[in-house]
């Protein structure tokens, strides 16, 4: 291979990755992907997590794809439903009915009665930016990675721009809300999927 190794030189979070001059631009993106993985794994064991269950799996999901994990998640809960999460407050039950600020709560409680069902989870985006809910959706997004976190979450944000626009949009579902996958509208062709292409997994 024309990738070399990538190695951390201390403690600190600072890593080499020595790539030769001819690697094409599928190899080189394979190593930052793998130097993201490596970067969560320190994190993980920074944060002492490795010894808890919830820790082996994230640094076991760490090295596997989307589709891995769908599959691992389909095999190990026996089960091929993948629950959306598409919250309306004018629906909610009493006392929180109409309560915007309740969307997180609502939404927790059913990936707490769900977790050992599903194969997925479906937050819908646009439930949560129409109430100006965006912060609670990235605590779902991060509590689901802590409670199931062998559950995969793909974002349904049905996507479909192109050029830096895309760019920005793959940025908000693979860095901000951390998603395993994204739900895309590509009728504008390879260029509105090109951008989420570059991310590892």
């Amino acid at each position: 291979s024309t990738l070399g190794a990538i190695e951390k030189i201390d403690p600190g979070a600072i890593w080499r990755v020595d790539v030769a001059l001819n690697t094409s631009h599928t190899e080189f993106s394979h190593s930052l992907g793998r130097l993201r993985t490596l970067v969560c794994l320190s994190q993980v064991e920074q944060d002492a997590m490795p010894s808890s269950p919830q820790g082996r799996a994230f640094r076991d999901n760490a090295r596997m794809t989307f589709l891995d994990r769908l599959a691992a998640a389909q095999q190990r809960h026996g089960s091929l439903l993948c629950v959306g999460l598409d919250p309306e407050p004018a629906k909610f039950p009493q006392p929180w009915r109409g309560d915007g600020q309740k969307i997180f709560d609502f939404c927790a409680r059913i990936v707490d009665a769900t977790k050992d069902l599903v194969c997925a989870f479906k937050p819908q985006i646009a439930y949560f930016a129409a109430e100006r809910a965006e912060d609670q959706l990235e605590r779902l997004m991060a509590y689901i990675r802590r409670v199931a976190p062998d559950v995969p979450v793909i974002l349904d944000a049905k996507r479909g721009d192109i050029g830096a626009t895309a760019e920005q949009y793959a940025r908000e579902a693979f860095v901000r809300y951390q998603a395993d996958a994204v739900t895309l509208s590509p009728f504008m062709g390879f260029d509105s999927i090109e951008p989420y292409l570059k991310y590892e997994g």
